[in-house]
């Protein structure tokens, strides 16, 4: 049976909250979810959010391609336009992540 992308991310996350020593728990905390939902990550019954893949990456200090095994995520960059790419680039630098929801929520307002 052919493995989907959500349990392929999984295993990733699972491997490298390991390897930081963290409990499901504390990444449940960082991402602002219970632990029920990281395990749900983990098993690959639930997808990750693009900003909760991002802050994964930053907290793993891997890039988002490592934690989704390479390969697709590269696909979806070239694809990208120049604007879009740079407001990408911009959001990813942005730590705080109030203040990336209330920019995420302008983006919302603006695109209907």
């Amino acid at each position: 049976m052919k493995e989907n992308k959500n349990h392929k991310t999984g295993k990733m996350l699972r491997v490298f909250r390991l390897r930081a020593g963290l409990s499901q728990k504390d990444v449940g905390r960082i991402l602002g979810v219970t632990y029920q939902q990281v395990q749900k990550y983990e098993n690959g019954s639930n997808g990750l959010s693009a900003e909760s893949l991002l802050d994964l990456s930053r907290l793993y200090n891997v890039s988002p391609e490592t934690l989704m095994g390479a390969g697709e995520h590269r696909r979806v960059e070239v694809e990208m336009d120049d604007d879009t790419a740079r407001i990408c680039r911009r959001l990813c630098s942005v730590n705080d992540r109030t203040l990336k929801r209330k920019i995420i929520a302008v983006i919302d307002v603006l695109t209907g």
